[in-house]
């Protein structure tokens, strides 16, 4: 796991700093799920922010409400005009780190293959996990809502564990084609509730706007079992073998781009501790705020992310670390309390455990 740093990165340290620029932090995070969703505009799931800030520091993003105003008929616009309804969101810095320490001696001269450069991959796959775990934390942070079925009727409770415990275990309070085409219904239609709509996001390689919608890898394979969902792809797509029916890849139905990860939350505590189930993330336009800083503060560039190492350390003067830490904020965006850009939804799941 990457190290939680309250404390300030100093020069002066053991591990002292070589040269590294922006191109390293963006090469280690784009291999990530994430990332594939990342602009510094608004149209995506995660909005970025690259500042020339630290650690402790506060970055703001602006969050827009929908304008459900009439037009003005028959008078002047002047003294009639609506007023622009924002909100200020705020990030805080912190520094994070992921490090690790090797044998500089019997152990790279025994060794079949480089310690060293093994050492340099181990540490980006760390860096690449928890960058990513990040962003899965700050969604599960305290949902405002839960979506889910009960015997095919979509239902809505801001108590997950009270959604948890309605939910039954029969076939159709897993992911259903049913729940996605609701699900849209809901999301898009919020007018009326207090906050705004969630808008659908622009992602690259795709031409219309889409709700990206991410549950575990054991519900995924309950959708891939629905009748209508796989109706829906025989008759919609090419025939043939680049059919998604044949392969199961990621998948676009009901306005949805379909996607699987590890991270969903997934336990044996539903229906009243009688069934597996997991809680699935929809994500819309700016679902979360992510601020990066400069990872060397007195230095004279500005640097996103910095490598460490590799240096000896205090270990029996016989081994070596290598470190990288970078300065980051990230938190799920929320509008008068809340979800402003993500929703929770509750499924039973297939246990594959």
């Amino acid at each position: 796991m990457a190290i939680y740093e309250q404390g300030t990165f100093s020069a002066t340290q053991r591990l002292s700093k070589v040269a590294h620029h922006e191109k390293l932090y963006r090469d280690w995070i784009k291999e990530t799920l994430v990332a594939k969703m990342m602009s510094e505009g608004d149209q995506t799931p995660v909005q970025y922010q690259r500042v020339e800030k630290g650690k402790g520091d506060v970055v703001y993003f602006g969050l827009r409400a929908r304008n459900t105003d009439s037009f003005i008929m028959d008078g002047p616009a002047e003294g009639n005009e609506s007023e622009l309804s924002t909100y200020s969101f705020s990030v805080t810095m912190h520094l994070f780190r992921a490090a690790f320490a090797y044998d500089a001696y019997l152990s790279v001269q025994r060794s079949a293959f480089d310690i060293p450069n093994a050492a340099m991959d181990a540490l980006k796959d760390n860096w690449q996990e928890n960058f990513e775990e990040l962003h899965w934390q700050a969604l599960y942070d305290s949902p405002s809502i839960y979506l889910y079925n009960v015997s095919g009727t979509f239902t809505k409770n801001a108590t997950k564990a009270t959604a948890k415990a309605a939910i039954s275990t029969v076939a159709n309070n897993g992911i259903t084609a049913q729940f996605l085409s609701r699900l849209k219904g809901y999301l898009s239609a919020r007018r009326g509730t207090g906050y705004p709509p969630v808008q659908p996001v622009k992602l690259k390689g795709y031409d219309k706007p889409l709700y990206v919608l991410i549950t575990h890898p054991h519900s995924l394979t309950d959708l891939w079992n629905d009748g209508t969902f796989l109706t829906g792809h025989r008759e919609c797509l090419a025939r043939g073998k680049d059919n998604p029916i044949f392969w199961q890849a990621e998948s676009i139905y009901a306005g949805f781009l379909i996607l699987s990860s590890e991270h969903v939350d997934s336990s044996a505590d539903y229906a009243g501790a009688t069934a597996y189930g997991c809680e699935a993330k929809i994500l819309g336009r700016q679902a979360l705020a992510l601020a990066v800083g400069n990872a060397a503060p007195n230095s004279s560039t500005s640097e996103s992310m910095q490598i460490v190492g590799p240096v000896d350390i205090e270990r029996y003067g016989s081994s070596k670390g290598i470190e990288a830490h970078c300065i980051m904020g990230l938190r799920k965006t929320t509008f008068n309390s809340v979800d402003y850009g993500s929703a929770s939804a509750l499924f039973i799941a297939t246990d594959l455990r």
